[in-house]
């Protein structure tokens, strides 16, 4: 039995948990690294080297995909480029880790999956990675990159896994921690970022989920509502057939998101309107979205571009929770039924009616104590 977990968090009042199973073969490992990081930066080698980096990938277990703050637990308030980070996967045993280096120098705690496959080549549950890329936007607010070189064999099938958003913004900057990316064609990249100022980039590693076993299907949309609904397609670029997905309880939510609008009073920058929830929709063709209602929608408008991972060997179970507090909140899942940590992994959500700009209020991290004990901090 292979057990894949995810957690999502849901408002400010509630906690929103995803745990999933896989069954089959053990074709997954999966490594949970915490590191407490400065900001110059730096490495973690201290894990069990991957055997390839064509078959493994740094998943964040972050809702806003850097970090969730101090690791003293420091409440004071910090700016854009104090809550930017990022982590990649840039050698079989190595871990690297980028923060902004005029940002505050205390350490920033980073939570990060290590995604490996380690099934036969071909098998019904492989995915390969096509390529790790740093999308820089520096006076644009989207860049092309050309993957034609990636060796895509089925564009449908190809997630662009956001492990991070740079960005130098020293006066708030929620928005800059925002950002979208998705193919084009066979042979194109465009990532987005949320901010028409500020130097910001985006790390992308492409992974094309190859098995059979795999269904990958997008979404997108443009809107100001603090609630509303998705519909997804089979296509790369959320075109295509509308489709659904075979049971939400075998489905992954990958979220992205970005600022579109600048809303007056500085709402783009806030807490509560950035980065919503995301959760299955009334039926299995729909993923639903929301924020905090206290969020002002007038010219306050999101792009939403999700992926979600279908696969008819995992099981989901999804779970609330209404603490909320500075350092760690533990939940029991137990009944989940995870039996390996090395066959588990996390993926979390968190909304709140946050109306300021007090970073890292806003930014959780989300990761497993044992097979029955999920947490976020």
């Amino acid at each position: 039995m292979e057990k894949v977990s995810t957690l999502s968090k849901y408002t400010l009042l509630g906690l929103f948990l995803c745990i999933c199973s896989v069954a089959g073969a053990q074709d997954f490992k999966v490594q949970h690294i915490q590191d407490d990081v400065t900001n110059t930066g730096g490495t973690n080698t201290g894990f069990t080297a991957v055997s390839s980096l064509n078959n493994a990938f740094a998943m964040p277990t972050n809702n806003r995909k850097t970090h969730a703050g101090r690791a003293d637990l420091n409440t004071g308030a910090l700016e854009g480029d104090d809550m930017a980070g990022a982590r990649v996967l840039t050698g079989t045993g190595t871990l690297t880790y980028y923060r902004e280096s005029g940002s505050i120098s205390n350490n920033m705690r980073f939570n990060t999956d290590i995604w490996e496959y380690i099934g036969a080549p071909g098998g019904a549950n492989e995915f390969i990675v096509r390529g790790r890329y740093a999308a820089n936007m520096n006076g644009v607010n989207f860049v092309n990159i050309d993957v034609s070189g990636a060796g895509i064999a089925s564009p449908n099938k190809v997630v662009p896994i956001i492990t991070g958003i740079m960005n130098d913004d020293t006066s708030n900057g929620a928005d800059s921690a925002t950002g979208i990316a998705h193919l084009t064609s066979s042979s194109n990249l465009i990532v987005r970022k949320g901010t028409s100022s500020n130097n910001v980039t985006i790390y992308i590693t492409l992974v094309e989920f190859t098995g059979s076993n795999w269904t990958v299907l997008h979404g997108d949309t443009t809107s100001t509502a603090n609630t509303d609904s998705i519909t997804l397609y089979d296509g790369y670029d959320a075109t295509g057939t509308a489709t659904n997905v075979s049971d939400w309880n075998n489905s992954l939510i990958l979220t992205q998101s970005k600022a579109e609008t600048s809303a007056t009073g500085g709402e783009k920058e806030k807490i509560r309107s950035q980065w919503p929830i995301m959760a299955p929709g009334s039926d299995n063709q729909t993923v639903d979205w929301s924020w905090h209602g206290s969020r002002v929608t007038t010219s306050n408008s999101n792009r939403h571009f999700i992926h979600v991972l279908n696969n008819p060997f995992i099981t989901v179970s999804r779970f609330t929770d209404s603490v909320y507090a500075n350092g760690e909140t533990t939940i029991d899942i137990t009944s989940a039924g995870l039996t390996d940590m090395a066959q588990s992994s996390i993926i979390g959500s968190f909304i709140t009616a946050g109306n300021g700009t007090g970073y890292a209020q806003g930014f959780r991290n989300y990761y497993l104590n044992s097979t029955t004990q999920a947490a976020h901090w």
